[in-house]
C-alpha cells in the first residue's frame, strides 16, 4: 500500500521545482501511521500592478486612518473598514457608523499616494511617495511599479497559455452618431480582443449595436442588455486571433443614431481558442452595480461593459482593473469597462459604486479563458516514507 501511495504523490509532484518547503502528508492505515515528508516549491511571483492614486492624508502616526478611527468631511466621515494594506478607507453619512471610534483630523486633500496589486489573495495597497507619482501619471512609457509575492507553486499562474493584459483603448464619448471608430493595437500571441459599447438615447431602435468590425474583420457579440427606464444598453463583443502588428480601426455600427455611444477595446494575449465561457447581464436599479458570472474553469478573466446614469463618481470595484471610463456629456451618465482576474472557477461578482443614491444601469461581463496546456516541466519532488508501528 505504501509504495502505491508513493508512485501516486510522485505522480502529483514530478513536475515541482527544486526550490522548496516542506509539507507533511499523513496517511492512516490499518495498524500504522504513514508519514509522507513532500518538498513544497514556493516561487517568487509578479503581482499586477491595478492602479495608483492620490488621496487624503490624516494626522495619524501612519498618515492613513486606521480602523476604529475616523474623520469628519462635508456630508459625512471616513472611516475605515479594511486593513490600510487591503484598502481604501469608505465615506459614511451615519453616526452610526462612526459609534465608538476615536476622531482624528483631516491633515490634507491630496498629500497621500498609494499603489495598489493584484496578488493571490486579493488587492495589496503600498504607500509610495509623490515624486513616483506623478512620474507615472505625466511621463510617457514611464515604468510600471512592481511588486512580487512567495506563493506556492500550485498557486502560480506558470502554466502556458497564463492571461496577460496586452492593451486597452477607448472612444471617448461620442454624440450624435450611427456609427463611429478608433484606433487599437494588438500584440502578443493567443490574442482575444473585446470591445464593449455604452449607448444612451431614447429610441429603443437606434440603442442596439449592429456589427463591430476590427481591421474590417467582423466581432462576434457575446451578449447586449437594455434598460428601458433609462434609455441604455451595454453591448459586449469578441474577436479570436485579431490582426497585430499595426493599429488598426475599429469601427462600430448602430441600430441608428445615437445620443450619446462610448466604445472600449482590451486585447488578451494567453487566451484559449475558443475563449469565452461563462456571460452575464444585469439591467435594474440600485447601489452599487453589480453582476455575477460563474467561470467555468480555473484561472479565467471577467471582463465587464457597464453603462449608467450616473451622474459623477463612478468607480470600479478594488478587485478590478478599470480599462476604461469615459463620462457622457453634461453628467449625463457613465460608459466603462473592467476586468478581474480569477483563480478558482465558481462564481466571481463585479461591482462599480458611487458617491449618492440608487440608479438604474445595466451591464455585460463574459468569461475569458486561458490557453488550455499542461503545467511546466520541473524537477521530481525527492519523498520520504516513514512507518510509526
Amino acid at each position: 500500500m505504501i509504495n502505491t501511495i508513493k508512485t501516486k504523490l510522485n505522480q502529483v509532484w514530478n513536475w515541482i521545482k527544486a526550490k522548496t518547503k516542506r509539507i507533511i502528508f499523513v496517511v492512516l492505515g490499518i495498524g500504522v501511521a504513514t508519514v509522507l515528508a513532500a518538498e513544497v516549491p514556493i516561487i517568487s511571483q509578479d503581482m499586477k500592478w491595478v492602479s495608483s492614486y492620490e488621496t487624503i492624508g490624516f494626522e495619524t502616526k501612519s498618515g492613513d486612518l486606521e480602523i476604529g478611527q475616523y474623520a469628519e468631511t462635508e456630508g459625512g466621515y471616513y472611516i475605515r473598514t479594511k486593513p490600510q494594506d487591503e484598502a481604501q478607507f469608505d465615506f459614511v453619512d451615519s453616526d452610526y457608523d462612526i459609534s465608538g471610534s476615536k476622531q482624528v483630523k483631516v491633515k490634507c486633500e491630496k498629500c497621500a499616494y498609494y499603489h495598489e496589486f493584484q496578488g493571490i489573495k486579493g488587492i495589496v495597497r503600498v504607500k509610495t511617495d509623490s515624486d513616483g507619482y506623478w512620474k507615472l501619471s505625466r511621463i510617457k512609457a514611464y515604468p510600471q511599479p512592481t511588486k512580487t509575492e512567495l506563493v506556492p507553486i500550485l498557486n502560480a499562474k506558470e502554466a502556458e497559455g497564463a492571461i496577460a493584459h496586452d492593451s486597452s483603448t477607448n472612444s471617448g464619448s461620442k454624440s450624435s452618431v450611427s456609427s463611429f471608430t478608433w484606433s487599437h493595437t494588438c500584440t502578443g500571441s493567443d490574442l482575444t480582443l473585446i470591445v464593449g459599447v455604452s449607448n444612451s438615447d431614447s429610441t429603443t431602435a437606434d440603442r442596439p449595436v449592429s456589427s463591430i468590425t476590427y481591421n474590417s474583420d467582423a466581432l462576434t457579440k457575446i451578449d447586449e442588455i437594455d434598460n428601458s427606464n433609462r434609455a441604455i444598453l451595454a453591448s459586449l463583443w469578441y474577436r479570436v486571433a485579431p490582426d497585430t502588428g499595426s493599429s488598426y480601426t475599429i469601427e462600430v455600427t448602430l441600430g441608428g443614431t445615437c445620443s450619446y455611444s462610448i466604445g472600449g477595446a482590451t486585447s488578451l494575449t494567453g487566451t484559449d481558442a475558443n475563449p469565452i465561457g461563462a456571460n452575464n447581464t444585469v439591467s435594474t436599479n440600485g447601489k452599487p452595480a453589480t453582476i455575477t458570472v460563474t467561470t467555468e474553469v480555473d484561472n479565467s478573466w471577467v471582463h465587464d461593459v457597464i453603462v449608467s446614469k450616473v451622474g459623477f463618481g463612478l468607480g470600479v470595484d478594488a478587485g478590478q482593473s478599470e480599462k476604461w471610463k469615459i463620462a457622457f456629456p453634461w453628467n449625463a451618465g457613465y460608459g466603462a469597462g473592467s476586468t478581474e482576474e480569477t483563480i478558482d472557477k465558481g462564481d466571481i461578482t463585479l461591482s462599480w459604486d458611487w458617491s449618492w443614491g440608487d440608479e438604474e444601469y445595466a451591464i455585460v461581463a463574459a468569461e475569458v479563458k486561458e490557453k488550455s496546456g499542461t503545467p511546466p516541466a520541473a524537477e521530481e519532488a525527492q519523498m520520504e516514507v516513514i512507518i510509526i508501528n
